[in-house]
């Protein structure tokens, strides 16, 4: 196999045979006669100086490096042996300083200040520092920078130095002299650590590639790409280690693969990844491609790949574009279920889960990388180099890449055992390519389909009772932990990671480490954060026995930041075994009324094995069941079509199905710049349908206007009562408000619908003061009724999603609802002064009631209820006789009569009586803090033809939540619940007089 110098390499290499030979052609003589000009006076070498050290190694040989080829070569600056101080210093040409790395040579008999003799010769590295001035550290640290500029070819160290950072989960700069150090750093501590285990490594696999007599080259190339593409690996090892350097070094290297069998393969598979060249693009006419990106298999109904393709033509803004096609053997497609944050255009980016256009790239030039953008917000960097395999088996070749001891790789493709025919070959034009990508920055991620639960209820043992936090204030609310008493548990702390624990052998216990946060709020935007690491039961599944000994792992602090639509809390810091296992920050993600985990990779450089459309064919071909791909297309103009805004479905006592729907069916007009809405609602009472009356008036220029009738202001048909416009998207609800919102879309496809129901239940915001506590079917999960077993049962099918919906009232006006009179008891009032009279609650003297208060408004808390009483909150208010004073109380629902009891009064206020439009209208001075919020209105009590009349004004500025599924998922739903297989939401229309159909 032909092995290619690096293009860098070769740049440079030429870069200083050319100041070679320019200093050659300055210093000659060239005749006669003496007095013309002054020769140029050469500048004085630079002195570079510094220390070597895994421990300090004495006897050690510094070189510097002016051909770039990671040896020390005749002819180059080289030190004298280090001392026992592991100090070097050799002089360097002035005009070179600062351009190259140096290169230490530990050979046999070298002696390492903490393991003693050196037994296995090995290499070290640092890159080049432009302050020529400063001491340059050298370790197997500082080496892995060099070979990590190397992997991602470039000359840039910063980008290197942060990815090692990363990826090390360290807080001091792997270029820190952590020798120096780590008397009083802990991190520098652990630094030493894991330099040991590096060289160890590398001399565990270099005893090991000796003993099959694999080349130097080929060796070196192998230790280089064991490191790199394992530096997670290196620092998890340094937690869970429990042995020494050696131990934990032979580990890392059987976890590879790494034997005397396969260490030649592995080795000639690393020289060529080496030698990988920067990602150019040599063909002149575009040609679309197809490009194997991942391959597993198990069985004909058990496989799944990952493919890129595209047309590889340039946009006019120079980048072309590449879908992530990926295929699985089940019924259901890939779900992605992920956004972005794009600092760019600082809004949030939900990547297709069918991978359309999902990369972004451009070909690198001889002048310029290529670059890439993943999912509009990763970028990356790569380098490539290619095999042709055309003749090779295929078994072969699979047995080759499994054994390659890549990350990864150990189980790609099928086993070769699987392979159709076990004598077939890659066809001529197969290629297969070891693609090296560096990963150069990355965005802060929403994982969509994971939510945070916090324990309100007390009550409620089971976590899938926990409703969900409503925003990031409420999540902190709920995990204290023990900042103030107490002692740390899964009540009281949040999971920031749990990871097997192979070496956490004891009985009832789980093999888990679990990693905890608690939080203390300092301000509205920050606060301390303290780490955990815990334990679980086997039975119970339980947290215990948090950092033994009450010790925890580290305190740091978070912050709150405003990102798009959303507020992302992130931590200072995290502990450095924590990100090494999870390979990423944990982040927080409030949007949409919940708040999501979100998560920061950290910079990685990584190596992936990709083939062409060629091999990949013949490839495919040998393993039965696995289908071909189908390409994504450009999604279509973005219209709302149908979504279910609430539904309430139970059986009643006497066996009765009863139930109630609310949907908009909307279209987008011809310019696609908006459309109408259509208001759909279904009603049922004891099994029998009702019709549907809105009866409401509306304040509109000074008049009363009716929803029906006359003034036909917002029809009880629903019939393009909303209309609405799309980017941004706002909207016109009746004619008497005007609103704006923001949504995000989770896909459903393949999710259990019971599943998803409960969890709806769960949302802790409210849509317009109505709670999610009964959302949905109350479907019994042992019931033996065939509707109900298969409700149970279902699935969403492609393309159901799930809306969280944020909207936000920008103009109003008042309501005036005509069906809801104030009575006492069954008598109406005749006005506003005779309802006052009626409920004057305790201010006199006696106990508020039910019969004394007027109630206001009714919501399910999740706290753990009271004795007694069912946790239903009733807010009721009292009006003083003999002024315009009021009171406010909050107020329990028994749970043996459901009579209103246990009122605490919460606020004294006054009313006021104005009129507006003709009609006397009482409102109310304040209400109880965050009712107002919650409910996105405040209730009126209004005069109307010789009665009192409850009536509304929405919130302004203020956001609701709602979760709203679209026409998929509420057909599938419908298509069980109401046994029609033909029933679609997108053709029904409301209920609006009897008899009307049921759903």
């Amino acid at each position: 196999m032909k092995i290619q110098i690096p293009h860098q390499t070769a740049l440079l290499s030429i870069a200083a045979a050319l100041s070679g030979a320019l200093v050659l052609s300055a210093c000659g003589g060239g005749g006669g006669g003496g007095g013309g000009t002054t020769p140029p006076v050469s500048a004085a070498p630079v002195s570079l100086s510094g220390v070597v050290a895994d421990g300090l190694i004495q006897g050690a040989r510094v070189c510097y490096d002016l051909n770039d080829n990671g040896r020390c070569d005749t002819g180059e600056p080289v030190s004298a042996d280090t001392g026992a101080n592991g100090a070097y210093s050799l002089s360097v040409p002035a005009s070179e300083a600062g351009k190259h790395a140096v290169i230490a040579i530990v050979p046999v008999g070298a002696i390492d200040a903490d393991t003693g003799p050196v037994s296995v010769a090995y290499t070290l590295k640092a890159p080049a520092n432009t302050d020529t001035g400063a001491s340059l550290f050298v370790s197997p640290i500082t080496t892995i920078v060099q070979e990590v500029m190397q992997a991602s070819g470039t000359t840039d160290p910063a980008a290197a130095i942060e990815l090692v950072k990363q990826q090390l989960g360290m807080t001091i700069s792997p270029l820190d002299n952590f020798v120096a150090l780590r008397a009083t750093n802990s991190d520098a501590a652990r630094a030493g650590t894991i330099a040991q285990i590096i060289t160890a490594l590398k001399q565990e696999v270099g005893a090991t590639a000796a003993t099959a007599n694999v080349p130097e080259a080929q060796t070196q190339a192998l230790l280089s790409v064991v490191v790199v593409n394992n530096l997670s690996a290196l620092a998890n090892s340094v937690a869970s280690s429990t042995g020494s350097s050696t131990i934990t070094a032979a580990n890392l290297a059987a976890s590879q693969g790494i034997t005397s069998a396969t260490v030649a393969t592995q080795a000639q598979i690393a020289s060529t990844i080496v030698a990988a060249t920067t990602d150019t693009n040599t063909v002149t006419t575009p040609t679309p491609f197809v490009t194997l990106r991942d391959f597993r298999y198990t069985s004909p109904t058990n496989w799944n790949y990952r493919v890129f393709t595209g047309d590889d033509v340039a946009r006019p803004d120079g980048f072309k574009r590449a879908n992530d096609v990926r295929v699985n053997s089940t019924a259901f497609p890939y779900v992605r279920n992920q956004s972005y944050y794009n600092e760019a255009t600082s809004s949030w980016y939900a990547c297709p889960s069918d991978g359309f256009e999902a990369l972004v790239y451009k070909d690198a030039t001889a002048t310029a990388p290529g670059e890439s953008s993943y999912c509009s917000t990763y970028r990356d960097s790569s380098r490539r180099s290619t095999e042709d395999i055309s003749g090779q088996s295929i078994t072969a070749v699979i047995s080759r890449v499994r054994a390659s001891g890549l990350d990864g790789y150990s189980t790609w493709a099928g086993a070769p055992s699987l392979v159709a025919d076990q004598n077939a070959v890659f066809p001529a034009g197969s290629q297969l390519r070891y693609q090296v990508v560096t990963r150069l920055s990355t965005p802060i991620g929403q994982d969509l389909a994971s939510k945070v639960r916090v324990n309100k209820n007390t009550t409620a043992t089971a976590f899938e009772k926990w409703p969900f936090a409503a925003n990031l204030d409420e999540m902190i609310q709920y995990y204290p932990g023990n900042f103030n008493s107490g002692t740390p548990n899964g009540g009281n702390t949040d999971g920031i990671g749990q990871f097997p624990d192979g070496s956490y052998q004891v009985a009832g216990m789980q093999a888990v480490k679990n990693y905890r946060v608690m939080y203390q709020a300092l301000t509205p935007t920050t606060g301390n954060a303290r780490i955990w690491q815990c334990r679980r039961n086997a039975t119970p599944n339980i947290n215990t026995n948090c950092s033994v000994g009450s010790s925890f792992l580290m305190d740091t602090t978070y912050t709150i930041e405003a990102l798009g639509d959303a507020r992302v809390l992130k931590f200072a810091s995290l502990p450095s075994e924590l990100l090494a296992l999870r390979k990423s920050n944990r982040l927080y993600v409030e949007r949409g009324g919940a708040v999501f985990y979100g998560f920061k990779d950290i910079l990685s450089t990584d190596t992936s094995v990709r083939m062409n459309v060629t091999a990949w064919n013949a490839m495919r071909a040998q393993f039965a069941g696995v289908t071909s791909h189908t390409d994504p297309v450009a999604p279509v103009a973005s219209e709302f079509g149908s979504w279910l805004r609430d539904m309430r479905y139970g059986t009643n006592a006497s066996g009765s199905d009863t139930f109630s729907l609310r949907a908009f069916n909307s279209q987008v007009n011809s310019s696609q710049t908006g459309g109408t809405s259509t208001e759909v609602r279904f009603n049922s009472v004891d099994g029998v349908p009702q019709p549907f009356a809105r009866n409401t008036m509306y304040l509109i220029g000074g008049v009363w206007k009716t929803s029906d009738g006359v003034d036909n202001q917002c029809p009880s048909n629903g019939i393009g009562i909303s209309l609405f416009t799309l980017n941004p998207r706002g909207g016109s609800f009746c004619n008497y408000s005007t609103d704006s919102a923001t949504s995000l879309d989770v896909d459903l496809t393949g999710k259990s619908i019971s599943t998803t129901i409960a969890d709806m239940r769960l949302y802790g915001s409210f849509d317009f003061g109505r709670d999610y506590s009964n959302y949905g079917p109350n479907v019994p999960a042992n019931s033996v009724d065939p509707i109900d077993v298969a409700y149970n049962a279902a699935v969403f099918p492609a393309g159901s999603r799930l809306r969280f919906q944020v909207g936000q009232t920008i103009s109003s006006s008042p309501q005036l609802f005509t069906a809801s009179q104030v009575l006492n008891g069954t008598v109406s009032f005749a006005n506003l002064a005779a309802m006052r009279a009626s409920y004057s609650g305790n201010y006199n003297s006696g106990t508020a009631t039910g019969g004394t208060t007027l109630g206001i408004y009714t919501y399910q808390s999740y706290a753990t209820p009271a004795a007694g009483t069912t946790g239903q909150k009733r807010l009721r208010v009292a009006f003083d006789t003999t002024g315009n004073g009021m009171r406010w109380f909050m107020c329990d629902q028994s749970s043996s009569t459901f009579f209103t009891t246990g009122c605490v009064a919460v606020l004294d206020s006054t009313w006021s009586v104005t009129s507006e439009g003709g009609k006397n209208v009482l409102r109310f001075a304040a209400t109880p803090a965050g009712i107002d919020a919650q409910r996105n209105g405040r209730t009126l009590l209004i005069e109307h033809n010789g009665s009192v009349y409850f009536g509304n004004e929405d919130v302004l500025n203020n956001k609701t939540y709602s979760q709203r599924l679209n026409r998929e998922a509420t057909n599938a739903i419908f298509k069980i619940l109401s046994g029609n297989p033909s029933f679609d939401i997108a053709n029904a229309s409301t209920c609006t007089a009897g008899p009307c159909p049921a759903p």
